[in-house]
């Protein structure tokens, strides 16, 4: 038990929280993420980073759910109806972006996963990778401070990967380049 003092006159007994029987969402999707990237890793290979869709991004979509169900408070019951069914479905996505994208970098490679009913993983080798690019839109930028790095390998001509929807893409950039120069 923890002691809690309160203007050095009051000590109450608190109980102790434990965040394994508490989980927040945020702790729920960061376990998530490592525990997906532990095991992706071959033998030997290090992880440099996880990354998932930046959280602004994500909250944005369920304030909007909140907005659109406060107005449908002010009409009729249809109104309402529509406007809880619109925020539920935003609220849910705003979930699911959180936990169906993974992004992971290792000493060897990059790697996108997505699952949410089915499983998509997509990896590239450093020694196959060719370009790497970021793009930041001016209103993802600007209100959500994120943006994509996007990965191409050799004998295509589109995109491969893309960490979209990322905070500092920039850095992310950063960080496969010293990996893949130093290789």
């Amino acid at each position: 038990m923890l002691l809690s003092v309160r203007s050095g006159i009051n000590c109450r007994p608190q109980p102790q929280r434990s965040s394994r029987h508490n989980p927040s969402l945020k702790l729920m999707f960061e376990t998530r993420r490592q525990t997906l990237a532990q095991k992706n890793l071959s033998a030997g290979e290090k992880l440099i980073g996880v990354w998932g869709i930046n959280k602004a991004y994500a909250f944005f979509w369920a304030v909007l759910g909140v907005g659109i169900f406060l107005l449908g408070l002010s009409g009729d019951a249809i109104g309402m109806s529509i406007g809880l069914f619109v925020a539920l479905v935003l609220f849910l996505y705003s979930l699911y972006l959180q936990a169906a994208y993974v992004y992971i970098v290792t000493d060897r490679r990059v790697i996108s996963y997505f699952q949410f009913l089915n499983t998509h993983l997509v990896e590239i080798e450093f020694d196959k990778l060719t370009d790497i690019m970021v793009k930041e839109g001016f209103i993802e930028k600007l209100l959500f401070g994120s943006g994509a790095v996007l990965f191409n390998s050799a004998g295509t001509s589109i995109q491969e990967i893309a960490f979209s929807h990322i905070s500092d893409p920039h850095e992310v950039r950063k960080k496969v380049n010293e990996i893949k120069s130093n290789k």
